[in-house]
């Protein structure tokens, strides 16, 4: 779905890191699950998006969204349901419908 939006996909374990102060302060919108590498969004210049994937049904975690706050990000999200229960190493299904609705939504700072 993100790469039929025109969205890059990256592994930053592949990067050092000045390469990935780099990446992230020329991106403008940050998309991934529920996680450290969402922190990334502090090398963003202000008023870039974030999108964070969170487990769906887990106690309300609004770490990325105060983070985001504090950084002049704007803040959306979509949730998820992990395939085995466990939220820290399962894999997770995204309802694609849901996910497109937010890009657009993005997009278009709806």
């Amino acid at each position: 779905m993100l790469t039929l939006f025109g969205y890059e996909v990256h592994y930053f374990e592949d990067y050092d890191f000045g390469k990935q102060v780099r990446l992230m302060s020329e991106t403008k919108i940050l998309v991934g699950f529920h996680g450290a590498g969402l922190t990334n969004m502090l090398f963003m210049q202000p008023g870039g998006k974030v999108l964070e994937i969170r487990p769906d049904g887990t106690p309300v975690n609004n770490c990325f969204f105060t983070q985001a706050n504090a950084l002049n990000h704007h803040y959306y999200y979509v949730l998820s349901n992990p395939i085995d229960g466990d939220t820290h190493l399962s894999d997770f299904t995204v309802d694609t419908e849901k996910l497109k609705s937010a890009l657009l939504c993005i997009e278009t700072d709806i």
